[in-house]
């Protein structure tokens, strides 16, 4: 994971013909090896790719949470130095 001002650029990925090909024919091998509709395939693979973003966003979360936590323990510490060094000057 990078970190603040480290951030590496992410990798996008573009979807072209090639892949949706691949896709269709994978689904099709899947559909006749079990002998099921191919639509039922599609809705599995909906329901597996929902699974995977529903986790991805729990991580995203988790990540997040940690970030606020980490960025709040500066500030507290920052609050303690000014509000430390206003108290000694007096």
């Amino acid at each position: 994971m990078g970190t603040l001002f480290n951030q590496p650029p992410r990798d996008g990925h573009q979807v072209n013909k090639v892949d949706v090909v691949r896709l269709v024919e994978t689904y099709k091998v899947v559909a006749q090896h079990y002998d099921i509709p191919f639509d039922s395939v599609v809705k599995v693979a909906e329901l597996l790719q929902r699974t995977r973003e529903l986790n991805l966003r729990v991580a995203d979360n988790d990540a997040k949470d940690e970030q606020l936590c980490g960025f709040g323990e500066i500030l507290q510490e920052y609050l303690l130095y000014i509000l430390g060094s206003k108290g000694g000057a007096e």
